[in-house]
């Protein structure tokens, strides 16, 4: 007779739960590890284990690290708002860098590996061919500098993995992202101008969680790129998002240098993600990505996922 032994499921720490990316793992990944997630507001989803705290408090995460060990830390939790951190650099720095920085050593501390997700915006935007891991970084904005030092600290230990993305999907907060914005204003027929001049490879938040699930399976290390394999505009993202709805095209192509931003943003943010490729990370085209993103709005994950 075979005996079967249950083998414990890994642990994971999620930070910024309530956040896009966040509550995507933790909907998207709780079969497979043990979450526990945590966030400064109230946060609730069936199968995972949340604890109310700030990352970037030193006491409060040395007291999380102490009542318990983690094989996986993954920080999505940050100040994303790019106009935000222009406005105020030093809190920029203060929780995207130093803080970020202060919670890897916490993890360090367990010899748990540490996912630190940054973003396109480490790049000037100026290239013509997709940007590798290798290329030289030149942030344009407050943003994407805090994102830089982060990384550079972050990777003194060889445990960490830093995840270079764009993503979109659907939130567990009461908030919009770029996707959900644009399907509610096909759905009422509202008149929106998008970038023509702003080309990105971005990946639905489903998608992206799962990827980083199996670069933690392959031990992936260093800098990763983790996108979509089809560059377009922002523009054109509405255009096909409209186009698969079946709904006429309402929307008006405006350069992002007249858009009156705090921050000055990139132009071209195609990431090469060929090595997440070699590696055994399977990422799809853009239009295979957005047919499943409304494939899930049509099974109701937007109302699924805030539980």
């Amino acid at each position: 007779m075979t005996v079967t032994q249950n083998v414990p499921k890994a642990k994971l720490l999620v930070t910024g739960c309530t956040g896009l990316l966040g509550s995507n793992i933790c909907y998207n990944l709780r079969d497979s590890f043990e979450i526990t997630g945590i966030s400064r507001g109230p946060f609730f989803m069936n199968g995972i284990e949340h604890i109310r705290a700030d990352f970037s408090n030193g006491e409060e995460m040395r007291e999380l690290f102490s009542a318990s060990k983690y094989d996986a830390v993954i920080h999505c939790a940050a100040i994303t708002n790019v106009d935000a951190c222009e406005k105020d650099p030093h809190q920029a720095f203060e929780i995207n860098t130093e803080a970020a920085y202060a919670l890897s050593r916490q993890a360090q501390s367990q010899d748990a590996r540490f996912v630190f997700i940054s973003t396109d915006a480490v790049f000037a935007g100026e290239s013509e061919v997709p940007y590798k891991e290798t290329d030289p970084v030149d942030p344009i904005s407050i943003y994407g500098q805090t994102k830089v030092k982060a990384e550079e600290k972050i990777l003194e230990n060889r445990n960490s993995l830093v995840v270079r993305t764009n993503m979109y999907g659907f939130n567990w907060l009461d908030k919009e992202s770029l996707s959900e914005w644009v399907i509610r204003s096909i759905q009422q027929g509202d008149n929106i101008k998008m970038f023509y001049d702003v080309v990105f490879n971005p990946l639905l938040a489903n998608t992206l969680a799962t990827s980083i699930a199996r670069a933690l399976h392959l031990e992936a290390r260093g800098i990763l790129n983790i996108g979509c394999t089809t560059p377009l505009s922002k523009y054109d993202f509405g255009r096909e998002i409209a186009m698969r709805m079946g709904r006429p095209c309402k929307i008006q192509p405006i350069s992002v240098d007249d858009f009156g931003f705090a921050a000055k943003r990139a132009h071209y943010m195609h990431l090469n993600c060929d090595k997440a490729q070699k590696l055994g990370i399977s990422l799809p085209s853009i239009y295979d990505d957005i047919d499943e993103m409304l494939e899930l709005l049509t099974l109701g994950y937007d109302r699924k996922i805030r539980g």
